[in-house]
């Protein structure tokens, strides 16, 4: 018989990616007895971090990890922006351009 999902775990461990060691984040559920408005935020962070890509790639913290550590606070990786060089990088990256072209520095 199943019994429907009145704190809503069942809704968090259909959106987390690693679905491993289910009684022990059930615990870990259990003990931050998350309010429906809880509930929403860290299903949705977690819909939002599945598509990063440490989380992509495979660095996905074991549920109950993630809920212990109140994981969903984390901030989001910032990804696909460009990094602008500051003079000195791009200096240095200058530098080095020349040196492997004629072996020597100006």
């Amino acid at each position: 018989m199943n019994l429907p999902d009145a704190d809503g775990f069942d809704q968090f461990w259909a959106a987390y990616p690693r679905r491993q060691a289910k009684k022990d984040a059930r615990r870990a559920w259990h003990i931050l007895q998350p309010s429906p408005e809880l509930v929403a935020t860290i299903v949705q962070h977690v819909t939002v971090r599945r598509e990063t890509r440490a989380w992509r790639e495979g660095f996905i913290p074991l549920p109950a990890t993630f809920l212990r550590g109140e994981r969903w606070e984390d901030e989001l990786p910032v990804e696909n922006e460009p990094r602008p060089l500051g003079a000195l990088s791009s200096r240095l990256a200058l530098m080095v351009g020349r040196t492997r072209n004629t072996g020597e520095v100006n």
